[in-house]
C-alpha cells in the first residue's frame, strides 16, 4: 500500500476504558468516552463512527461500525506515568525512565498549608483582584 497523506486525529484526555496500570494512578472504571456516551444517551459522532471509534478494543456504549473507513486505535504509554505530556512526547518518539510527580491530593490546601498567614493573605487578595478584572 502506498501512503501519500497521514491524518493523526488526537483526542486529547478522550479516554477509551481505563489503561492497563489505571490502579497505580487510582484510575480503575476510567472510561470518559464511553461515561460520556452513556451520561447522553449516545453521541451524535458519525464521522468518527465511520473511522471506528466505536471499534476500539475497551470502547463501551460507542456505535460500532462493520466496514470503517480508518485506521484506529488506544495508544498505551510505555513511559512511568499518566500525564499528557508523557503521551504527547511518546508520539514524538520520547520516552521516559522515569515518572513524572503526579499530584493525587489537594495541591491548593498543600500549597496553603506551606505559606506563612501574610503570604496566603496575598494569594487570595491576588485571586479576588484577578476575578474583579474578568
Amino acid at each position: 500500500m502506498n501512503v501519500n497523506r497521514i491524518i493523526w486525529i488526537v483526542l486529547d484526555s478522550v479516554g477509551i476504558g481505563e489503561a492497563r496500570d489505571a490502579a497505580k494512578f487510582g484510575d480503575e472504571g476510567a472510561d470518559t468516552l464511553g461515561h460520556t456516551a452513556w451520561a447522553n444517551g449516545g453521541l451524535n459522532i458519525p464521522n468518527m463512527v465511520k473511522l471506528g471509534i466505536g471499534n476500539i478494543d475497551g470502547a463501551h456504549n460507542l456505535e460500532r461500525c462493520d466496514n470503517p473507513i480508518g485506521c484506529f486505535g488506544k495508544l498505551a504509554e510505555i513511559s512511568a506515568g499518566k500525564d499528557t505530556t508523557i503521551g504527547h512526547w511518546e508520539m514524538a518518539g520520547i520516552y521516559l525512565r522515569i515518572r513524572f510527580l503526579c499530584i493525587q491530593t489537594d495541591f491548593r490546601r498543600i500549597l496553603l498549608m506551606n505559606l506563612s498567614e501574610k503570604q496566603v493573605c496575598r494569594v487570595y487578595y491576588a485571586i479576588s483582584r484577578l476575578q474583579e478584572h474578568r
